[in-house]
């Protein structure tokens, strides 16, 4: 395992890694108080050998990004799309061609959206260590341990890879599955605020959809201006609540269940009389 720190070591690895045809990838980044994610590490597992970006130390990443758009080689992902939000963000490119380990596995076990340890688990029989899955990577000097659970993170990929594409094949889902790959592509659309709507799990039917739309945005482009998670802004509840047909400004109340959500209540009230309400 290597940690790569400075444009030399980088440059070097590069020359290996374009020698590759699948690559193995995993990245660790921060979203807990902020809209816009901080990558801070991407772990790729080569033929031989693991690596750790260090994202945050100042190297030039440009022939990384050649890699990762290279249709030559194969990115092995699991649970790709946070790790293609979070790259797309940071680089302004989308890693393909792709596999994800966690799309495959659902086509073959009863799990859904299974967990990479516990594919691993079921697959390679061995029990990760869970404990620094939500420590703090924009820290430096990385801890040893967290330099350990990183390169674990894509240590087992090439196992849970082998085992998913030949059952895939025996099942005969191989199709289905690249169906669902291809829907991946949309993460080129996860931050346009016209599409936030997207994001917000209807189930209501008196809902006046236009409404929806316009208030999702709204909040989209003030989570994005201000860097703050959206339901910090105005929570979905909220907002599916303020697109019913018979709502009431007068019964719009922040949400007492989350302390966090909601704090620019205030402002969307002022939206909804100047832009939505009659």
């Amino acid at each position: 395992m290597e940690l790569v720190q400075d444009n030399k070591s980088l440059k070097k690895i590069t020359k290996s890694l374009k020698k590759n045809d699948v690559l193995y990838i995993d990245t660790e980044f921060l979203r807990n108080n902020t809209y816009w994610p901080k990558l801070c590490l991407i772990q790729i597992k080569a033929k031989k050998k693991i690596y750790l970006i260090d994202t945050l130390a100042k190297i030039d990443i440009n022939e990384l990004k050649e890699i990762l758009t290279d249709s030559r080689i194969l990115k092995v992902f699991h649970s790709a799309r946070q790790d293609i939000e979070v790259l797309m963000n940071t680089y302004k490119i989308i890693p393909w061609p792709i596999y994800d380990t966690q799309i495959a596995a659902n086509f073959i076990y009863e799990d859904n959206d299974i967990g990479y340890g516990n594919l691993v688990e079921k697959i390679c029989s061995k029990k990760l260590n869970k404990k620094y899955q939500v420590s703090d990577w924009s820290r430096r000097p990385l801890k040893n341990k967290q330099i350990e659970y990183a390169a674990l993170d894509v240590e087992y990929l090439p196992a849970l890879y082998k085992e998913l594409e030949k059952k895939i094949r025996v099942k005969r889902k191989v199709r289905q599955f690249k169906v669902e790959i291809e829907k991946l592509k949309d993460i080129a659309e996860i931050y346009n605020p016209k599409k936030s709507y997207n994001k917000i799990n209807i189930r209501k039917k008196n809902l006046i959809k236009s409404r929806l739309k316009l208030l999702s945005e709204w909040r989209e482009l003030s989570a994005q201006k201000l860097n703050v998670p959206r339901n910090w802004i105005i929570s979905d509840k909220t907002i599916l609540s303020a697109s019913k047909k018979d709502f009431k400004i007068e019964k719009l109340s922040k949400n007492l269940k989350n302390r966090n959500f909601d704090q620019k209540i205030e402002s969307f009230k002022k939206f909804l009389v100047k832009k939505i309400l009659p």
